[in-house]
């Protein structure tokens, strides 16, 4: 009797690190939204041809009367594919009638969709975006206003926030998305107002500025939810204003249980802002001005419903617990989300106060509550010090990295978030070297070489925009001066990759810095020809066995690259 053969299994094909990447950050997109409530469409690989014009639309998420076309890349040098897409994206807008018809026609999902919610084709919200695993200078992301750019950052912070919070993250997607509230649903879905009692504060006592009102109320989780902010350091907005921590899932979870077990609100105050059309009322519904509100008062307040209203000073975890998440918790913490009330204190700002004083308001107070609890890490406290001293060295060395992580030599090459792995740090770069480059009391820094006839203004600390220009300025210079010596260095070599250089290291942007100090000292600054004619000079050896200069080495090395290259 012959043995019968088994099957021979196929084994599965190990993925390379870099497909695996690829696979991640796919996923990443449809975790993002899924876990936010938004309906998926497949639509990957299915090409359509609108209006006399083909392509392919990688991904479309819905979510009420919003609909997200998506396109993903990830490709390294991903330029002529944006400016493809992009070009796909406006005709799609160009041709919305056509492009509803067809996507009901050829995508069985979008018209089952589309049946079951009931919208006029009038009534749709289209939102474009794009995602590119690698980075985009924003130089060629300004050139598509229509757009909205995921960045891989913006990516991860959504994520991480969408497996932490689930579905409440979606009000932040929205606002992200530039949907207003009132455009999601029925007209009707935007038009509630939220009119709360509260009781007003006297203003002595609270140790405020004057012109500064403190009010106290109670606001249900859901409201909270779906109308707050948080300035976290790590987030998607793009301004220089971000101190808070990310939240924590294990914080959270505890949190979490403590409700659904004890039944019971928080009772410590929620500490938050309130919007500037922010309206007063007293009991018979008249508005009232700030200015005449009395102390220990009651009135009420009329908050205007849209998304990213009520800034969060203090108390993110607490609010955040109340998530509509999909734990076991759930259905008892849905219940609470409605029923329960937190207590809020309410701050109004004067109307005079500018964006930037209530920035830096909100920083002082969130360090003087948490220093006091959790020692704050040195790196938020730096964030911190940014706001609430932009002059100052630090501040302007800070906005000025922030400047070169985004464009030039360094851009998609600098860490700027807890999740971006592989890339140079910063923080001891703004500290040891660019705040000695740029503060204007340094005789080789930047402000010595800078033309402007109004620089002297600088130093009395108040003009925003010349800080600005004075930003700018530092940030251009510096990006002409390090793309001299990228110029002469194999394309191979430039990378934060330490296995195969050590050209982008702390210690190799250090030395630069360093030695364009001494340029500025010996009066030789110039363009970026001049810059680049000088580097072709260095003989500096960037390969890892060859480089001899460690850590707290990059003042030598900047003296011999000025030595190599500028004598």
């Amino acid at each position: 009797m012959v043995a019968k053969k088994g099957k021979t299994k196929r084994r599965r094909r190990k993925l390379t690190a870099e497909e695996r990447r690829n696979r991640k950050f796919l996923s990443d997109i449809r975790t993002m939204f899924t876990n936010a409530g938004f309906e998926q469409i497949p639509a990957r690989g299915h090409h359509v041809s609108i209006a006399g014009r083909r392509g392919e639309i990688d991904n479309i998420f819905k979510y009420e009367n919003v609909i997200v076309f998506v396109e993903d890349t990830t490709e390294k040098d991903p330029k002529d594919h944006l400016r493809k897409h992009a070009e796909f994206f406006s005709h799609l807008a160009d041709h919305r009638e056509e492009t509803l018809t067809v996507l009901d026609s050829e995508l069985e999902r979008f018209r089952e969709s589309r049946d079951a919610d009931g919208f006029d084709d009038a009534e749709y919200r289209w939102v474009f975006v794009y995602s590119s695993l690698h980075h985009i200078d924003r130089e060629y992301e300004d050139r598509y206003p229509g757009i909205k750019f995921l960045r891989y950052s913006a990516l991860q912070y959504f994520v991480y926030l969408s497996k932490t919070i689930k579905a409440s993250v979606r009000s932040e997607i929205l606002r992200f998305l530039a949907v207003d509230i009132s455009g999601i649903g029925s007209p009707r879905f935007g038009e509630e107002k939220r009119v709360i009692q509260a009781l007003v504060l006297s203003e002595s006592p609270s140790g405020f500025p004057a012109g500064h009102k403190v009010v106290t109320f109670l606001m249900d989780p859901e409201t909270l939810l779906e109308q707050c902010y948080v300035l976290r350091r790590d987030g998607w907005e793009e301004t220089s204003c971000l101190y808070q921590r990310m939240l924590r899932p294990s914080k959270i979870k505890e949190m979490r249980g403590y409700l659904a077990s004890e039944g019971r609100v928080f009772v410590n105050n929620v500490i938050a802002t309130l919007p500037p059309d922010t309206r007063f009322q007293d009991e018979a519904g008249n508005q009232l001005e700030p200015e005449d509100l009395e102390p220990m008062g009651v009135v009420k307040l009329d908050v205007p419903r849209t998304f990213g209203s009520i800034g969060i000073v203090d108390g993110q975890h607490r609010v955040y617990s109340y998530h509509e998440g999909q734990d076991d918790l759930e259905p008892a913490i849905a219940k609470l989300r409605t029923k329960q009330h937190l207590l809020v204190t309410g701050i109004v700002y004067p109307s005079s106060l500018s964006s930037l004083e209530k920035r830096q308001f909100e920083a002082k107070l969130f360090l003087e509550i948490n220093d006091k609890q959790t020692k704050t890490r040195p790196d938020l406290k730096q964030a911190i010090q940014a706001i609430t001293h932009p002059f100052s060295s630090l501040a302007i060395a800070k906005r000025v990295m922030d400047r070169l992580s985004e464009r030039g030599p360094l851009s998609g090459h600098m860490e700027q978030h807890f999740f971006e792995k592989g890339r140079v740090k910063t923080a001891s770069i703004v500290n040891y070297g660019l705040r000695h480059l740029v503060s204007i009391n340094a005789e080789n820094g930047m402000y010595r070489v800078w033309s402007r006839a109004e620089k002297e203004l600088l130093a009395e600390g108040t003009d925003l925009a010349l800080l600005e220009d004075y930003i700018t300025y530092c940030s251009n210079h510096l990006s002409r001066f390090i793309s001299g010596l990228k110029r002469h260095l194999p394309g191979d070599m430039w990378t934060p990759d330490k296995k195969p250089s050590r050209a982008l290291t702390t210690t190799s942007i250090n030395g630069l810095i360093f030695c364009l100090r001494l340029v500025i000292e010996a009066g030789e600054t110039g363009n970026a020809d001049y810059y680049a004619d000088a580097f072709a000079k260095c003989r500096v050896d960037f390969r890892p066995d060859r480089f001899m200069y460690r850590s707290s080495h990059w003042r030598n090395l900047g003296r011999e690259l000025y030595e190599q290259c500028f004598i």
